[in-house]
C-alpha cells in the first residue's frame, strides 16, 4: 500500500468515526524485545478488550498485554 493510499484510508476512517487506534511501545520488557504497533480495530472489539483489561488489571496492566496474549492464543490454535 502506497503512502497516498494509506492517507486516503486514514481520512476515510476518520470521516466514519468508527475506528480507534492502538499504539503499543516498549523497550525490552523482561527478556523479550518489544516493537511498536499501530493499527485500526473495531470499536466494539476494542471496548471488550478494554473492559477485560480493567477487570484483570493485575495480570494485564496495559491493553497491549491483552492484545498480545489474544494474538498468541489465536496463532497457537491455527
Amino acid at each position: 500500500m502506497g503512502k497516498g493510499d494509506l492517507t486516503k484510508l486514514k481520512e476515510g476512517l476518520k470521516k466514519t468515526e468508527k475506528y480507534r487506534t492502538i499504539i503499543s511501545a516498549g523497550r525490552g520488557v523482561k527478556e523479550e524485545l518489544k516493537a511498536h504497533a499501530h493499527f485500526y480495530i473495531s470499536t466494539a472489539l476494542l471496548d471488550k478488550m478494554r473492559e477485560f483489561q480493567v477487570k484483570h488489571r493485575e495480570r494485564f496492566p496495559r491493553i497491549s498485554h491483552v492484545i498480545e496474549e489474544a494474538l498468541k492464543e489465536f496463532l497457537e490454535k491455527q
